[in-house]
């Protein structure tokens, strides 16, 4: 079915004389490599290449990247591959390790201090940090002591909803600012449900819809929703984060995607961090073992990370 659907997009877009993204990605790599003429303009008017987010860049943008390289360009990135979490769009931290291995002449310097979250925050994002892998440096930080992280047990999406109506509103009532607070979820469902229990609880919701620059301004900001995925880049005071075994409809990722997902999550995080933990104690990686533990388990047994 997957490859009639395939098919059937790229007859589509061929008798449409269309091209999505990785079309003209394929056909930049390819006129780089077999137009010399177009390759000097290109590398005439790029001579100093700086790339953000290193380890969100797909295997086809690598060898574009690759191939300015070759032609004199030169490159400065900054990425961190605890927070690779677009490998279904073809992202892969292993491309970064290949390419710091291939280019021993390149100069790499670790960037380990957090100017974003309190130090207990920070103990926390740090134990899932070398659980993705324990060659990865703790980060550090400077910033004044704050709270422990949160851990608030729900039995579903919807009774979660319900708390963080009531939980937010306090907030507000003692004088934390709509804008000040962001929830982060897995899945566009929940992300839906909380949007629509929170304004029906007369809570003010910032709206994605860029066509609604109403929004743009900070009297009319809100509680901002999103995905994790969206999240990147962000950060508020508080951050509410749902377990993605709070859906009916949950797609399994591998373990590796698991925690570096929530690693970016709770990362999000600057004073105040709620983690809403299932309790169904399923393990949902893709690839789990028997002796394999939810990561959001896991920290139920560190009694110095959460209250």
């Amino acid at each position: 079915m997957a490859l009639f659907l395939l098919d059937a997009y790229k007859k589509h877009k061929a008798n449409k004389k269309r091209f999505d993204y990785e079309d003209q990605l394929f056909l930049m790599l390819k006129h780089l490599k077999d137009d010399t003429i177009f390759r000097s303009k290109i590398q005439a008017k790029n001579k100093y290449i700086i790339v953000d987010e290193l380890q969100d860049m797909s295997k086809l943008q690598w060898r574009i990247l690759e191939e300015l390289i070759k032609g004199g360009s030169k490159f400065f990135g900054v990425g961190d591959p605890a927070q690779a979490i677009f490998s279904f769009r073809g992202a892969d931290c292993e491309h970064l390790n290949t390419f710091m291995k291939r280019y021993t002449k390149g100069k790499s310097y670790p960037l380990t201090n957090n100017f974003r979250s309190t130090p207990q925050l920070l103990a926390l994002s740090n134990f899932i940090r070398t659980k993705i892998s324990n060659k990865y440096q703790h980060l550090v930080t400077t910033n004044s002591d704050g709270l422990k992280a949160t851990v608030q047990e729900c039995s579903t999406i919807n009774s979660f909803a319900d708390w963080c109506l009531e939980d937010i509103k306090k907030k507000l009532k003692n004088g934390t600012k709509r804008t000040d607070i962001l929830i982060v979820a897995r899945y566009h469902e929940q992300v839906d449900l909380i949007q629509d229990i929170l304004k029906k609880g007369k809570v003010k919701v910032e709206s994605d819809d860029p066509n609604n620059k109403g929004d743009l301004r900070p009297s009319l900001r809100g509680v901002k929703v999103c995905t994790i995925h969206s999240a990147k880049g962000r950060e508020r005071n508080v951050c509410y984060v749902v377990d993605p075994r709070l859906s009916s409809n949950a797609v399994l990722d591998t373990k590796a995607e698991y925690l570096r997902l929530m690693y970016v999550a709770v990362t999000r995080a600057m004073s105040e961090l709620v983690i809403a933990k299932s309790m169904c104690g399923q393990t949902n990686y893709k690839n789990a073992t028997t002796d394999d533990m939810n990561i959001l388990d896991e920290i139920l047994y560190q009694d110095k990370l959460y209250t």
